[in-house]
């Protein structure tokens, strides 16, 4: 499992951690997924943490959108008794559209996926203008759908 930190612009600032303590990746159907990363506290990691927007998994779908970041502070008076870590977790990255507020009325026809690709790339993607959530693409709703529908 290779996890990489990466920054608003889908660039990698970390990566490949292999120091990471562990991990809950949990993938859900009709909501945003979460995950909690728990990693040993070190300068190197604490500071990409702080520049970290994302958390990818190589060879899972999907990227953590990096919300919270908690720190144990070590030992409680008995030296030794607790690691210093810090936790890392949030949503997956398809939260962002959850975070939308449209704007206006919105009419569309056609089927639910055309639909539902018009009320994205108008509000965060193509049409948003300074909305736009960066590189954020729509796929067309031809290459979402079967022949079926």
């Amino acid at each position: 499992m290779e996890l990489y930190f990466l920054d608003r612009n889908l660039q990698i600032t970390l990566g490949p951690i292999d120091t990471a303590i562990s991990l809950v990746w949990t993938e859900r159907w009709g909501s945003s997924g979460t995950f909690t990363l728990v990693l040993p506290m070190t300068g190197a990691l604490f500071a990409a943490v702080l520049n970290a927007a994302y958390l990818e998994v190589r060879g899972r779908p999907g990227l953590g959108r990096v919300e919270r970041i908690r720190y144990n502070g070590g030992d409680d008076g008995r030296a030794g008794t607790f690691a210093k870590t810090m936790t890392v977790s949030g949503r997956m990255a398809e939260s962002l559209l959850s975070d939308r507020i449209i704007p206006r009325g919105t009419a569309v026809t056609g089927t639910l996926c055309r639909a539902v690709e018009e009320v994205v790339r108008g509000n965060a993607a193509d049409k948003a203008g300074e909305r736009a959530i960066p590189c954020l693409s729509v796929a067309q709703a031809d290459e979402v759908t079967d022949a079926a529908g």
